[in-house]
């Protein structure tokens, strides 16, 4: 694929410049300057297969490189259901705040070692415990899909689109959902997230070696 477009590919990983679904955000959802009847068209769809249907959904998935085909046709399969599904959920998405990574947004304030929301008053998360732990679980594409929208619109349909599309593409890769999952625990829980993101593996490190 075209370097304009934002893709570099590195083996068989496809790593995306996230300006691409940033500028596609801009062109087919925005609030202001996207297209009413495409966001439209997204949020009505209810499966992968309905979004393939979507003209700009397929779009997305042209710019992320997901239209590939070669020898780890399965990995491509399954990355062009994840980019369509994004599709779906920036649908969403009214406005770029370009802030916040997504669980430092919906997660606690401040740091707070007894996690008490009942007690925590302005620190409290805007996304409970219990959806946090439902969403660091796993699970099917279109539950996966559901958990998103709704963090979308706890978040005021606000968000760093950006980081919402790494992490839901990572959520969906098999070779980055426990590093994501780490990532997001720390952020939710205000902690300080270096030592998971800089750290380098060690040998003891034996669960993400495998």
């Amino acid at each position: 694929m075209s370097a304009a477009l934002g893709i570099t590919e590195q083996t068989s990983t496809v790593t995306v410049e996230k300006s691409a679904v940033l500028n596609w955000f801009e062109q087919y959802i925005d609030i202001e300057s996207g297209d009413a009847a495409t966001r439209a068209g997204l949020r009505r769809c209810r499966s992968t297969l309905d979004a393939l249907q979507i003209p700009a959904a397929i779009e997305l998935a042209r710019r992320l490189g997901a239209l590939k085909t070669g020898a780890a046709q399965h990995r491509s399969d399954r990355y062009l259901e994840a980019t369509l599904d994004l599709a779906r959920v920036l649908a969403h998405v009214k406005r770029d705040n370009g802030e916040q990574p997504l669980m430092r947004a919906a997660g606690w304030k401040k740091f707070h070692a007894d996690a008490n929301e009942s007690d925590a008053g302005e620190d409290r998360p805007i996304l409970s415990g219990i959806r946090f732990r439902r969403m660091i679980a796993g699970y099917e594409n279109e539950d996966l899909v559901s958990s998103f929208v709704r963090l979308v619109r706890l978040l005021g349909n606000e968000v760093n689109v950006k980081a919402l599309a790494k992490d839901f593409l990572d959520c969906r890769d098999d070779t980055k959902r426990l590093q994501l999952k780490k990532r997001w625990t720390m952020d939710y829980f205000a902690a300080n997230v270096s030592q998971f993101t800089e750290a380098p593996q060690s040998p003891d490190n034996s669960e993400t070696n495998q």
